[in-house]
């Protein structure tokens, strides 16, 4: 499809819908239960003093004065590194400079769902460059939104401007690739280590992996081909320069601060123990209540599951799979994520050589997200057989979530998973497809919030 082509976005109403609820059901069961998204531990040590601290420095600089450091955030240079990790130079931290020191959680919470909702515009506004289809790239917007990575981050709102920052660098990238255009490229990186530079740097990671998948899966080797990677290569190491002026600080804080790697797992980098492979070998056939240390497992969820099996299903037995495809390509992207999950040493890099967690899932779900627009529309031309064979995947692998999930999230997941095979089965169009995920977003909600 081609990226400059123009029309309506329908897909804004189709995915909003859907989405606002699910958020606002959030939103009411924090308020009901007076919580709020600072997470235990460094939450409440970094998190929220580093929040509260850009209230004070916003504020101060719409009343013309400046605010010192505060020393007490972090450790010796650290709080430079912290306040910059939690969202300092965010531009949406810019907001808490109108709220008061008791209404900063309120507004906290706000801030941290609305960037959930951010995410799967910026995700559709991607889908829509790719297919034509706004329903299938509202469905994809969804599973996006409520699959995985915003549900399991949603108390690390940090990690969170990721999933909002790559959907734009992916859009931007495909610009350069496909229209030699660099500019948006260069502003999209320049703005996504300015925002967060932690997420900027985990994006241009996972960027780097695309880049490649993607030569390759093109296989053009020519001299224009070659000059014009050295271009995009190029571009982003110009917009990393045009943020200097919040990566130099932070570099020299970390280099000179009392941070260290000792935190995480520290065992092989070569594989796991053999309880992380069962737990996500579970976690990808059946919906998982739990996860194993340091978040390793992804799909704990009950929605992964319920929005993969599918989309996985249709991608692996359509046959329209040549050089070239989409498919193909959604299939070497998978298959990549699907090492990066099973070798410590892949999530160590993608946590700035750290230790190995799993942050870096914003691409898997970028994924799971863009099969779901592909297959969407593929569904009708699924022989019966194929049909029946997705059918019995999808409501075995919700029944089998009886044993590893709460029951009333579990009979959510099997009415959810039963409601989507009848769909498929009966009448697999994409008015009906989008009503079922839909209905398995709000199952979902219902059985993590209030099951």
């Amino acid at each position: 499809m081609n990226l400059t082509e123009k029309r309506k976005p329908f897909w804004l109403f189709y995915y909003s819908l859907p989405a606002l609820f699910g958020i606002l059901a959030i939103y009411l069961f924090i308020s009901l239960f007076d919580k709020n998204l600072f997470c235990a531990g460094d939450g409440w040590l970094m998190q929220y003093a580093a929040t509260d601290y850009a209230r004070e420095f916003w504020n101060n600089v719409f009343h013309g004065t400046w605010t010192g450091v505060d020393f007490t955030i972090g450790e010796g240079m650290d709080p430079w590194v912290s306040m910059a990790y939690y969202g300092l130079t965010d531009p949406m931290s810019i907001i808490y400079g109108f709220c008061s020191h008791e209404s900063l959680p309120a507004v906290y919470n706000v801030i941290t769902l609305a960037k959930v909702f951010l995410g799967g515009i910026t995700f559709c506004w991607y889908a829509s460059t790719k297919s034509k289809d706004d329903k299938s790239v509202a469905m994809g917007g969804l599973v996006y939104t409520f699959a995985g990575f915003f549900m399991l981050w949603l108390f690390c709102p940090d990690i969170l401007s990721t999933g909002y920052l790559f959907p734009l660098l992916m859009y931007a990238i495909d610009r350069a690739f496909e229209k030699k255009k660099y500019a948006m490229f260069i502003f999209y990186t320049a703005f996504s280590y300015i925002t967060n530079y932690y997420a900027g740097m985990v994006c241009s990671m996972m960027l780097m992996v695309y880049a490649i998948i993607r030569i390759l899966w093109t296989g053009k080797y020519n001299k224009d081909a070659i000059w014009n990677y050295a271009k995009i290569v190029a571009a982003h190491a110009l917009g990393i320069m045009c943020s200097m002026v919040v990566i130099l600080p932070v570099a020299s804080a970390m280099l000179s601060g009392a941070r260290n790697n000792s935190a995480g797992y520290q065992d092989s980098m070569l594989w796991f123990n053999w309880q992380y492979y069962f737990d996500m070998l579970i976690g990808f056939f059946t919906p998982f209540n739990n996860a194993s240390d340091y978040w390793s497992v992804p799909y704990k969820s009950i929605g992964h599951f319920l929005c993969l099996a599918v989309p996985a299903s249709v991608l692996f037995l359509s046959r329209k799979t040549d050089k070239g495809s989409n498919a193909r390509l959604l299939k070497w992207c998978l298959l990549a994520c699907g090492i990066f999950l099973c070798v410590p040493f892949f999530s160590k890099v993608f946590n700035l050589w750290m230790y190995p967690t799993h942050r870096w899932l914003f691409a898997l779900d970028m994924v799971v997200g863009m099969m779901v627009v592909w297959a969407a529309p593929k569904m009708h031309e699924m022989k019966w057989k194929q049909k029946v064979l997705c059918a019995a995947i999808l409501i075995g692998s919700a029944a089998l979530s009886f044993l590893n999930i709460y029951p009333r999230a579990a009979w959510a997941t099997l009415i959810a998973a039963i409601l989507c095979s009848l769909i498929m089965l009966i009448k697999p169009r994409r008015l009906t497809a989008y009503i079922a995920v839909v209905l398995s977003m709000v199952m979902f909600v219902f059985s993590t919030f209030v099951g």
